[in-house]
């Protein structure tokens, strides 16, 4: 997905992932708040300027796109971080309370009932691990080799083993086209039967 960073670290084994992965998303979930508090503007376009040091994100914010892949003796992590807009921080904004628009809130609305996830930024995901990669490297007890920008990466699984599930749109489509498919056949297979069991009342009274 385009929100994901793909960071990698030297000599870290699968096997010892499990016992890693709450530590990763702690390291980076402060990384982000750390960055995000010393570039407010930039994590919360729109907002004013900041009134208070908050949290943007949390250890639960940070998910894994793909699951870790082994190269070598390397372990390479695809990571994103859900992005709520309503967080701490962006709401002690000088702007965040200014009253909105009868469209606006209607958008709002939409937004939320569709129930689409909303992802922080990438460029601010990779300046914030970058600016902290000692930090994480500190808490991870591994070295990092390199953090980029993950824009054409696919989705394959989750960290915890468990499937992505398809968007809420897309199930929708799926119900609506299995409906019209079904529709379709059983009118041809009511026009392709003869008159006399296509029209029970002429059936029974001949």
């Amino acid at each position: 997905m385009s929100a994901s960073v793909v960071v990698t670290f030297l000599n870290l084994p699968a096997v010892r992932w499990s016992e890693k992965t709450s530590i990763f998303r702690k390291a980076v979930s402060d990384a982000v708040n750390e960055y995000c508090n010393g570039n407010f503007e930039e994590c919360c376009p729109d907002k004013g300027s900041k009134t208070a040091n908050e949290n943007i994100s949390t250890p639960k914010d940070v998910t894994l796109t793909q699951l870790p892949e082994q190269v070598g003796n390397n372990l390479r992590i695809v990571s994103a971080v859900t992005f709520n807009p309503d967080n701490p921080l962006c709401s002690s904004g000088t702007d965040a309370r200014r009253r909105r628009s009868f469209p606006e809130l209607i958008s709002t609305l939409i937004k939320r009932d569709t129930d689409v996830t909303l992802y922080l930024s990438v460029d601010v995901l990779t300046d914030a691990i970058i600016a902290k990669e000692s930090d994480i490297e500190q808490a991870m007890g591994y070295t990092m080799s390199s953090v980029i920008q993950a824009r054409n990466e696919t989705q394959t699984g989750a960290s915890d083993g468990s499937e992505f599930s398809p968007e809420p749109w897309l199930i929708i489509v799926m119900v609506v086209c299995a409906t019209l498919i079904v529709a379709v056949i059983s009118a041809m297979i009511y026009l392709a039967l003869p008159a006399r069991k296509r029209n029970p009342a002429f059936y029974i009274y001949q």
